[in-house]
């Protein structure tokens, strides 16, 4: 196989680009890339199903990641909070040795700590806000609608049922 060049590989991907944009006299491949690029081809449909099957293994969706967020929202510690923890504790071991960078850890950890408490404040009013604001909804008034027009396709049937049986007694 022949030694990978970046420089070389980059020139005719640039070039292949320009071709495409330009509609120009298309350049050829080396032949371990056509050969790459036809293995891929014949692939596509085999990676397609793995891609989809990991997809519904995992169940991507936006309800699950906005679930995600809203559990690691309610964490009694964040990421700014270790962090301010993380710099106050290399402030105080450096009092001594680096009065400077002490003084600056601790006064970004207080910043960081700002931060964290700024968070989970915001966190705290989306939550009641927003998320018992869509409770009440789903189990409200979606839910009303659902078993209103359940039951409106269930009367339908009875109806129907009941007409059928009339007329068959007739």
């Amino acid at each position: 196989m022949p030694e990978f060049n970046m420089q070389k590989t980059f020139n005719r991907l640039s070039q292949r680009a320009s071709e495409l944009v330009n509609k120009g006299e298309k350049t050829s491949y080396p032949p371990h890339t056509e050969e790459l690029i036809e293995q891929i081809d014949q692939m596509k449909p085999c990676l397609s199903k793995i891609i989809t099957a990991t997809e519904e293994f995992v169940e991507i969706n936006i309800a699950s990641k906005v679930a995600d967020t809203f559990q690691k929202n309610r964490e009694k510690t964040n990421t700014s909070d270790r962090l301010s923890e993380a710099f106050d504790h290399v402030a105080n071991e450096s009092e001594k040795s680096a009065p400077n960078l002490s003084r600056m850890l601790r006064d970004a950890a207080g910043v960081h700590l700002k931060m964290a408490s700024a968070r989970k404040l915001f966190n705290e009013d989306v939550n009641k806000t927003f998320i018992e604001d869509l409770k009440s909804f789903v189990n409200g008034t979606l839910a009303d609608a659902l078993v209103r027009l359940h039951l409106k396709q269930f009367g339908m049937v009875i109806i129907k049922t009941v007409s059928v049986e009339n007329v068959s007694l007739l």
